[in-house]
């Protein structure tokens, strides 16, 4: 299990597409990475980048906890819906918090948040800017990942100061989008 305090220690919740491009440039820059892995294939990924791993799953809460207690910051790449893993990270942040020390912590959410129910038959109204926060809270709480997003926000509130908390709304990989039965809901490739 990785121990590493540096200033610059990052650990990273998803080793996958996302995530090794995050690593790799992480430590191009020169920060101390531990990533959680499910595979051994993938932690031998990410050890070839320069990165330390720790073996587990998402459903790892207390190894997740652990290891966000440990860095000084915390990037969640894994799916965007798993409530459980994001509330083990913030539990690591407000154990950090309450020693005094500030956590910062990205979590990737999905552009399936921002889903509007056209399915590509009309064209919304809402144009979304990324730098304007209540833009992004607007968004209706029913709508796809928000209730992690939701879950993610109120534990900030409670932690206060020491979570410098960051939910990303990444752009479709591929930009491939497909409706599905529900209008309410999607599938993102």
């Amino acid at each position: 299990m990785a121990t590493n305090n540096s200033p610059k220690s990052v650990f990273i919740v998803g080793a996958g597409f996302i995530g090794l491009n995050v690593i790799a440039a992480l430590v191009k820059g020169g920060y101390q990475v531990t990533a959680l892995s499910r595979r051994k294939e993938h932690a031998a990924e990410v050890e070839a980048l320069g990165a330390s791993t720790v073996m587990g799953s998402l459903e790892d809460s207390d190894l997740i906890t652990t290891q966000a207690a440990i860095a000084n910051a915390v990037i969640h790449t894994a799916t965007a819906d798993h409530i459980p893993s994001a509330q083990a990270i913030l539990k690591g942040v407000q154990q950090r918090a309450e020693k005094g020390q500030e956590t910062i912590y990205i979590h990737n959410s999905g552009t399936g948040v921002l889903n509007d129910g056209a399915a590509g038959q009309f064209k919304a109204d809402k144009i979304f800017k990324d730098d304007t926060r209540d833009d992004v809270d607007s968004v209706p709480d029913n709508n796809p990942h928000r209730d992690v997003d939701l879950s993610i926000i109120a534990r900030q509130n409670e932690i206060g100061a020491g979570a410098k908390v960051a939910i990303m709304i990444p752009p479709l990989i591929y930009g491939c989008m497909l409706a599905t039965p529900s209008p309410n809901s999607c599938i993102i490739c």
